[in-house]
């Protein structure tokens, strides 16, 4: 006899569908409102029902846990994919084989899913509308900066809060920073969701027309390594021409796990200002072939830096 499932268990096992794996600290989390003992319990039974699988790590590392094949096809059946893309056993099985070398930043997405929803939820001031960490769900197309046609960027995550007075609704498209990836990289990524906003490409998702472009602003939450790649970023950004001084916003992921509400946010712009008539200025390093080591730079502009929270004028429209 299978397993009645209940309401939140299909929460769990669609969780688990769309962002592919998980930790028992994650779902107790983002289902159990942090009670470790009933997360524990009931995921222990939907392993045993065979809906839920784990893969084994290191000693000491928490196990990950995965959607199984009959749990897939238990939400196929019971109409709980329907909002997702329809995908056959043979792509499931495909897409859920995560690469040893893309774990850890797939859990570096989740702890931010976490830290951000669980801040959402404990300061009752905006609802979370929607949250996504598949790439495909908040995909697009725009014209890259370099090549001069069209590419898809497949963003980390995607969200979308409304605050409780309904007056404004907020949208920020998640871009988790890969310690291997080139700042050149980030800045041509940044560069492409400008190109998406511009064009109306994000208010023709939204269901209105390309011209109305401005009345949809959202914001680009870059997630940076350490302070220094975040500055460096920052310094990339404002040499992009023409320059890219607001849309983008950057922290570093030790700070968005502490307190993603708090002032750690800050944007191109804050930088310029920062380093403003010192060496350190964007102006200064127009040339970014060529990577320098900058330490007291980090120190003066973690002093002067002006930080922002989450919600400070991310809707007013037409920044850039």
């Amino acid at each position: 006899m299978s397993l009645r499932l209940q309401p939140r268990d299909y929460f769990i096992l669609r969780g688990l569908f769309e962002c592919r794996l998980m930790t028992l600290a994650h779902a107790t989390a983002l289902y159990f409102d942090g009670k470790y003992e009933a997360a524990r319990k009931r995921l222990q039974i939907l392993r045993t029902a065979g809906y839920i699988g784990e893969k084994p790590r290191r000693i000491g590392e928490e196990m990950l846990l995965f959607l199984t094949k009959p749990a897939f096809l238990r939400l196929q059946s019971d109409g709980k994919l329907t909002d997702y893309p329809d995908l056959t056993m043979e792509q499931f099985l495909i897409r859920s084989k995560v690469q040893p070398a893309t774990i850890k930043h797939e859990l570096a997405v989740m702890d931010v899913r976490v830290a951000i929803t669980n801040a959402i939820t404990k300061s009752e001031l905006h609802r979370l509308l929607e949250f996504t960490t598949w790439p495909m769900l908040s995909q697009f197309e725009a014209v890259h900066p370099l090549q001069k046609q069209r590419v898809i960027i497949r963003p980390d995550g995607f969200v979308h809060l409304m605050d409780n007075s309904e007056e404004h609704e907020y949208f920020f498209f998640l871009e988790l920073d890969r310690s291997s990836e080139v700042q050149r990289v980030l800045a041509e990524k940044a560069l492409c969701y400008r190109d998406f906003y511009a064009s109306g490409g994000f208010a023709l998702r939204q269901g209105a027309g390309k011209e109305d472009f401005r009345d949809y602003p959202f914001r680009v939450l870059m997630i940076l390594q350490s302070a220094e790649r975040r500055n460096n970023t920052a310094e990339r950004l404002m040499n992009c021409t023409p320059p890219i001084k607001f849309q983008t916003w950057l922290t570093t992921q030790e700070e968005v796990l502490r307190d993603p509400l708090g002032k750690i946010w800050s944007c191109p712009l804050d930088y310029a200002h920062a380093t403003e008539g010192t060496i350190y200025a964007p102006v200064r390093w127009q040339d970014g072939s060529k990577y320098v080591r900058r330490p007291e730079r980090e120190r003066m502009v973690e002093e002067k830096i002006v930080k922002r929270t989450l919600f400070e004028d991310a809707h007013s429209p037409g920044s850039k």
